[in-house]
């Protein structure tokens, strides 16, 4: 049967004009073709994306604040050199503009509700390791426990804080608990807030990398408590304290 149905389909093609061959290719190969080309394409792009895709070393967020573009590039690619990291497989992850308030009457609430989301969806997935922040910003996060207790719970940081660093340290207050909503629902007047003072930020405008920065008032530097880069975060305190070149 498909000796006979090879034979009419080369005899077919044997009555065909060059044109009409042409076309009878296109049409019966077309699909398996493009199919072939999609299947090539798909694995480039693959190939491409891994020689292209860089490992995140630390993700470092701005809250309440920002920097010019040559600080930005010192606090990047300068850390990067400076660690041995290669620029091409690695990056630093910066979060920007972030705006962190609890004041409901400010006319950037909703943007604030917005950065509060992003706040908590990349403390939740572990990519977020570094905080700049301003006072405000850093009591909102110090209050809310999202800031780790240098002194205690940072791994190897006994070598860190013991030279220059050590005077920068500073304590915030940490809420434990709060019947705030509680005393509201029962419609009570007996709030209990309980909160404990632990050293939590540093304060970075003091560190060398940012005498330059221009600041108009104090920030602070705060590690996330759950950060998955403790090792890194240690190599990039000792980096900021290194004076510029």
């Amino acid at each position: 049967m498909k000796d006979k149905e090879t034979e009419a389909l080369k005899k077919r093609l044997a009555e065909m004009t060059f044109m009409e061959k042409v076309k009878y290719f296109f049409s019966y190969y077309t699909p398996h073709f493009l199919l072939c080309v999609l299947a090539v394409f798909i694995l480039i792009s693959g190939i491409v994306y891994n020689i292209r895709k860089k490992t995140a070393v630390l993700y470092l967020a701005f809250a309440n604040t920002s920097v010019g573009s040559i600080m930005e590039s010192r606090l990047t690619e300068d850390f990067l050199a400076d660690a041995g990291y290669s620029p091409r497989r690695n990056e630093i992850i910066l979060y920007k503009d972030m705006y962190l308030s609890t004041d409901a009457a400010t006319e950037n609430h909703e943007y604030a509700y917005a950065s509060q989301l992003k706040l908590m969806a990349s403390v939740e997935a572990k990519k977020m390791d570094l905080v700049l922040m301003n006072r405000e910003s850093y009591d909102f996060l110090s209050r809310r426990g999202y800031l780790m207790n240098l002194t205690d719970d940072l791994p190897g940081s006994e070598s860190v804080f013991a030279g220059s660093l050590k005077p920068l340290l500073t304590e915030n207050e940490v809420v434990l608990s709060d019947n705030s909503i509680d005393s509201i629902l029962r419609n009570t007047d007996e709030v209990v807030v309980r909160t404990e003072t632990v050293c939590n930020g540093i304060l970075a405008n003091e560190l060398p990398a940012f005498r330059d920065a221009g600041f108009p008032s104090n920030v602070w530097l705060g590690v996330i408590a759950n950060t998955l880069h403790s090792d890194t975060v240690l190599q990039y305190l000792e980096f900021l304290q290194k004076e510029n070149e």
